[in-house]
């Protein structure tokens, strides 16, 4: 396996958090994995103005929301950043220093969503909190002073999911219309389409069936829980995909792509070279994940212009 030399000790410092996956130990999951990433943590740029809010979901639960706003700018870009973590860890503290350097290289405000996790709350509770936060950033997009009609959705892994399955959700229900998506190393289901993957550093192929295990319960997955099982890709937002080599989950951001293309559907992709899943965080001591990330920054600059 040809790691870059970076990724390789990144992946041995990430190691030494590991904990045993069952759904009676997603609370020590989570400790751990904000202990590492409190100790991978990099300073924002004071330059950046930061606010913390929260919005009453549809259920009457609240869904803290934390905003960064590279400039003020009026009728600015938007996007909706869902983090990763299988859908059974991470928050937008684990996320924080790398949304905010995503923000000031874009230019784009960015609104983190920390939605409601599993397998306490289990599908469809994460999905219906992005939701309720993007039809509410529509609503109030004058007091975000940001533009309505240019709200991307953007994430990592379970994050990405959550982006792919808000826009399916946002177009069949004839919600307004995300402008773009942007998916890093996306889990859109394609282990119930194609189950032999390969296991790589950091996220083991046997994991994925845990994660979907602690999202769905007993239910089935349908296109909104893995969107790779929608037949139909009209109309959706433009989008770019970064994917890494060594990822169980791949092929299935290869194989988003090429549905939406065949759809007729603009998506770009990106496919990074010796690298892991999760490695964003590494991004200032690997070369490889410098260039993906500014990459990936370039794009919702880009897509929301």
């Amino acid at each position: 396996m040809n790691l870059e030399p970076e990724i390789a000790h990144y992946v041995a410092f990430c190691e030494q958090f590991d904990v045993p996956l069952s759904e009676e130990t997603a609370p020590l999951q989570r400790e751990r994995y904000n202990a590492m990433r409190t100790q991978l943590a990099q300073a924002v740029s004071p330059k950046l103005k930061i606010i913390d809010n929260a919005i009453v979901g549809e259920e009457g639960h609240h869904i803290p929301i934390r905003i960064y706003k590279p400039n003020n700018k009026p009728n600015q870009p938007c996007c909706l950043f869902m983090h990763g973590g299988g859908f059974v860890v991470g928050n937008i503290e684990t996320h924080h220093d790398w949304v905010a350097e995503l923000s000031e290289l874009s230019g784009v405000t960015i609104i983190s969503i920390d939605y409601r996790l599993s397998p306490e709350f289990r599908y469809p509770a994460a999905l219906h909190d992005v939701r309720d936060v993007f039809l509410h950033v529509v609503k109030h997009a004058d007091s975000y002073n940001i533009n309505p009609e240019c709200i991307a959705v953007c994430g990592d892994s379970a994050g990405g999911n959550l982006s792919a399955a808000l826009c399916l959700f946002a177009r069949d229900q004839k919600f307004p219309k995300l402008c773009a998506q942007l998916l890093i190393y996306p889990g859109l289901g394609g282990s119930f389409l194609n189950p032999q993957k390969e296991s790589a550093p950091l996220l083991k192929a046997s994991d994925l069936g845990f994660y979907f295990s602690a999202y769905m319960g007993q239910g089935k997955p349908d296109k909104y829980a893995a969107p790779l099982l929608e037949t139909d890709y009209t109309n959706l937002p433009p989008a770019f995909v970064l994917t890494v080599e060594f990822d169980p989950v791949r092929e299935d951001g290869l194989m988003y792509v090429q549905k939406l293309k065949d759809a007729g559907v603009a998506a770009e992709h990106y496919d990074a070279p010796g690298l892991v899943h999760g490695c964003m965080q590494a991004r200032r001591s690997s070369p490889g994940t410098r260039k993906a990330f500014d990459i990936w920054a370039e794009h919702l600059r880009l897509l929301t212009a």
